[in-house]
């Protein structure tokens, strides 16, 4: 059988599952479903790959689609603006360098054949690719498989958009990543949320805004190779370099340059979307909001304290059980000299793969190091030692101490009294505090103190809360030192994980009473009775359909269906004596009571 996993390897790149299937598929859709199963991922990852010859001079292209995709060559040549058909098989060898019983995109790659890809595949964080034999397929990072063949130079299409409904009717649809957030979720969404602004301001905290989009030289060189690989950057209308921002903490470095002569400390917090051009995942978007906390203004360690404890106090208040771990960038530092490395940005890159081990563990962990840290073995085993120190918090900062000696004794001291400090604040709550020397912060400009929050009442490798002191980015603005320090919620994230524990209610009904109107004599009264329902403070609305024709069984049927508690009926017999009909839709019971009545009872509760 011929095989070509050896393209893929000795162009640098690693092959991550191999899937051997015992016997071969009898067809594609076959094929894609096995393959799914041996390697637990979903079949949009699944790729397949078509030769295909533009329909005048024949030149040959490969094509990358997902394996449940039906190939539409007029669809597919629209996408790409040029007349397609399939390659003539029997020259798929001599060109493509695999034939067609072993067809795989893995030899077109040294031949200088163009390649284009429908962008969902480059979506997923990993893909499953043909080796060339029948029963071997490869699971490999899609970024890699990009880079692999020829990464810009790969042409990406959207075939989604390229699909036309009929008779020319849009086909209504969200990008991948980003997402509509209906009443259901919104109202439980804005109630977490209020409860987090309610605990930032109990914590002297006031509220801040800032643009969505920003000049892109502001934002670039701040977040660092990975951060910034993820930014949505473009020309506006007028020719300006600009950037959707990825984070709320660099527009608020530029703000605090900017208005230099705000009272110091500055402390603000901000909630508003954030833009990444990552790959989406369980509980990641490309579009998500960010709740941040910062403290501007202030070298002193009580503020990085009062952060950690700031968000101890927003996941108590969610009824979240929490472990915020912790670290110091200083550590890093001292970890340089023990490792004999003066680069700065190899220590950057060894940073930003360390933070990686929660969600992507210790042996890709190794991996990255050597292929994106450059390390060498005795350096990758010194780092997984080091971040392999355990015990109580205590015991860790006396083994950092005789692991990294005297370059680390700033680090040891400012951890300690980040410790102590944070400890006072919270009293009873302390071993919700954890050293962990892993935790770094993948975001350059961190400076000392780290944290990252996880929760424990579910296994997640995916921090919900963190932040750092951030002491030399502000100066890059100012041209001069400006402290800060702050904490960061991923409100997305957050939410998805509470309604996984069940701790939200999904609800999108915000009124309390509906008001119906038997018949159309009764229109005025009701509208008279809403008003004074909403003046009194009470929830209420109508839904009447047609006002010359009300049908109150209808009326009723919509209030039980939205979720609202309590119908309050008009008819004409209470017209006459000024009193509504107060009916409990859930319990089915109703009493005649006048209008202050129900406007009593309503406000009462349940």
């Amino acid at each position: 059988m011929r095989n070509y996993e050896q393209e893929f390897t000795n162009a640098g790149f690693k092959v991550l599952q191999r899937c051997t299937l015992e016997k071969a598929p009898a067809n594609p859709r076959e094929r894609t479903g096995l393959v799914a199963k041996a390697l637990n991922v979903g079949r949009e990852q699944i790729v397949k790959a078509l030769a295909l010859q533009s329909g005048g001079a024949g030149s040959p292209l490969l094509l990358l689609l997902p394996a449940d995709e039906r190939p539409d060559m007029k669809l597919i040549g629209r996408a790409l603006g040029q007349e397609l058909d399939y390659f003539p098989q029997e020259r798929l060898e001599s060109v493509f360098g695999a034939p067609l019983e072993a067809f795989s995109l893995l030899p077109a790659r040294g031949r200088g054949i163009p390649s284009a890809a429908d962008g969902r595949i480059f979506d997923q964080e990993t893909v499953v690719i043909a080796s060339g034999d029948p029963l071997l397929e490869l699971l490999v990072a899609s970024d890699d498989l990009r880079a692999f063949l020829g990464g810009e130079a790969v042409r990406i299409v959207d075939l989604e958009s390229a699909k036309q409904g009929k008779g020319g009717v849009i086909e209504p649809r969200t990008l991948k990543g980003f997402r509509d957030y209906l009443p259901e979720e919104m109202l439980p969404r804005q109630a977490m949320i209020a409860t987090i602004t309610q605990v930032f301001e109990r914590f002297g905290f006031a509220p801040l805004q800032t643009p969505a989009l920003e000049y892109s030289d502001i934002l670039l060189g701040k977040l660092g190779r990975d951060a910034e690989k993820l930014l949505f950057r473009f020309r506006d209308n007028g020719g300006r370099d600009v950037c959707l921002r990825y984070d709320l903490t660099v527009p608020l470095a530029r703000l605090a340059a900017q208005y230099a002569d705000l009272p110091k400390p500055f402390k603000r917090y901000q909630i508003a979307p954030v833009w990444r051009a990552e790959k989406p995942g369980r509980g990641r978007f490309r579009e998500f909001f960010q709740c941040d906390c910062d403290i501007v203004g202030s070298p002193s360690l009580l503020y990085d304290a009062e952060c950690m404890a700031l968000g101890l106090s927003v996941m108590k208040a969610l009824g979240v059980d929490v472990q915020i771990r912790f670290n110091n960038r200083k550590v890093l530092a001292a970890l340089a000299a023990l490792l004999g490395i003066a680069d700065e940005r190899q220590m950057m890159a060894i940073s930003r793969t360390v933070d990686k081990l929660p969600s992507q563990g210790s042996d890709r962990v190794r991996q990255l190091l050597a292929l994106e840290a450059s390390c060498n073995s005795r350096q990758i085993d010194q780092i997984m030692g080091f971040i392999d120190i355990a015990g109580t918090n205590g015991d860790m900062l006396k083994s950092l101490a005789q692991l990294l000696g005297e370059p680390a004794a700033q680090a040891v001291d400012e951890l300690t009294r980040v410790l102590g400090y944070v400890e006072n604040m919270t009293g009873n709550d302390r071993g919700a505090f954890r050293l962990d020397f892993s935790i770094a912060r993948g975001l350059d400009y961190y400076t000392g103190t780290v944290y990252e929050t996880f929760p424990t009442d579910i296994q997640s490798p995916s921090s919900v809360m963190s932040g750092g002191r951030y002491d030399n980015l502000i100066e890059r603005y100012l041209g001069k030192p400006m402290p800060a320090v702050g904490i960061s919620v991923g409100i997305d994230r957050l939410f998805s994980y509470l309604v996984e524990l069940g701790k939200v209610q999904k609800s999108a009904v915000t009124s309390r009473v509906c008001v119906v109107a038997m018949e159309a004599t009764c229109l005025r009264r009701t509208l008279e009775v809403l008003g004074a329902f909403r003046a009194a403070g009470v929830a209420a609305e109508m839904l009447i359909e047609n006002e010359q024709k009300p049908k109150v069984d209808r009326q009723l049927s919509l209030a039980a269906k939205k979720g609202i508690p309590f119908a309050a009926i008009i008819g004409s017999n209470e017209l006459t004596k000024g009193t509504v009909m107060l009916k409990n839709l859930a319990e089915r019971r109703q009493e005649e009571i006048t209008v202050e009545q129900a406007v009593a009872k309503l406000r009462a509760g349940p």
